[in-house]
């Protein structure tokens, strides 16, 4: 079977199409929301002296609320690189990366070099915390969208560290884009997103209904 055959015959396939929604990047009602990381089985040795080490990276300041914390962290100007920790007792911490350290915190070159994901997994975790990489996909943290369920993990001591995220903005995703690679693991959320749900053919006798989601 030549090349067109085959092409042919994929193309009469339901499985050869996929459907797919576009939405300009810079539309005001797309938004991209942060995911945090929650994490666990860090030694107490790490645990204990974390915010001596983190001190040395970043400014930090304390708060004894999620809600203060959270205006905080939203409030990062473009040039700047802001994250929330929570390690329990209802207080919360914002770190804000100091400029004499941000060339030490950057481990990559090019786009990802400013994206607030890879200095978290390259100067926290894996420097500070020593987190190996192959650790660092759903085994030893945990990623959620939502910041009561990581406070709530954290407060039943099932998790030991809850680090909150600013997401990337628009034009850090299209320069990543345009330079033809991939965004960092669980670095991007769109929202909203596209309604799914079940659509089934004209029920007949004399044909066969098909079933999609």
């Amino acid at each position: 079977m030549g090349k067109s055959q085959k092409a042919d015959k994929l193309r009469k396939l339901n499985s050869a199409y996929i459907m797919m929604y576009f939405s300009a990047l810079e539309s005001r009602g797309l938004k991209v929301l942060p995911t945090h990381r929650v994490i666990n089985n860090l030694p107490d040795v790490k645990l204990c002296s974390l915010k001596q080490a983190l001190a040395d990276y970043f400014i930090i300041e304390d708060f004894n609320n999620y809600k203060d914390l959270s205006q905080r962290l939203t409030s990062a100007k473009t040039s700047e690189h802001f994250f929330g920790l929570y390690l329990g007792n209802k207080i919360f911490y914002l770190l804000k990366l100091k400029k004499t350290t941000k060339k030490t915190a950057r481990h990559t070159r090019g786009t990802y070099k400013d994206l607030d994901v890879v200095i978290l997994h390259s100067l926290i975790f894996k420097k500070i915390l020593g987190i190996k990489e192959e650790n660092s996909r759903d085994q030893q943290i945990l990623y959620t969208r939502e910041e009561n369920l990581a406070i709530q993990l954290v407060n039943s001591k099932k998790y030991q560290a809850a680090f909150f995220m600013n997401p990337p903005r628009p034009r850090q995703i299209s320069a990543i884009s345009e330079s033809l690679q991939k965004m960092p693991h669980k670095s991007t959320y769109f929202y909203p997103k596209p309604l799914s749900g079940l659509v089934i053919n004209k029920l007949a006798m004399e044909s066969e209904a098909h079933v999609a989601f």
